[in-house]
């Protein structure tokens, strides 16, 4: 069966019609979506990364969402070794950081978890870093 024989799905329950919504910056910009999702890695060493998963920003400071067992095994790494995880932090100039994860709120039951990011970061290319003032 071809796509165009089949019946088009109605929207979810939930659905925002087209144009209903948007993303947007802490400034109220138009914001693209690619800089809001992010990989979460371990740096087994200073010059190697490993993808853990996943997350996507929640707050204008860099708190964030993933799940559940992706904060887990990350707790785990933070705690045999501190600063060994973090996100892959992409700046709208292209630039990639590695901004280590502080802390993770996980949820009980559901595969949830809300971190919070260092307030520093090291650019992987050239290992210069920033730090944030919040």
């Amino acid at each position: 069966m071809s796509t165009s024989d089949q019946t088009p799905l109605s929207p979810l329950p939930g659905t925002a019609p087209s144009g209903a919504w948007r993303i947007g910056t802490a400034d109220h910009e138009d914001g693209d979506g690619r800089l809001a999702i992010f990989a979460i890695v371990t740096r087994p060493t200073p010059t190697s990364l490993r993808l853990l998963g996943t997350g996507f920003y929640l707050q204008p400071k860099g708190g964030f969402a993933t799940a559940a067992h992706v904060a887990l095994e990350a707790q785990k790494l933070i705690s045999e070794r501190p600063g060994s995880v973090g996100i892959s932090h992409t700046l709208p100039d292209g630039r990639t950081f590695f901004r280590p994860i502080w802390k993770f709120f996980i949820h009980p039951t559901a595969d949830v978890a809300f971190g919070v990011p260092n307030s520093s970061m090291t650019e992987l290319a050239k290992s210069i870093a920033l730090r944030f003032f919040v």
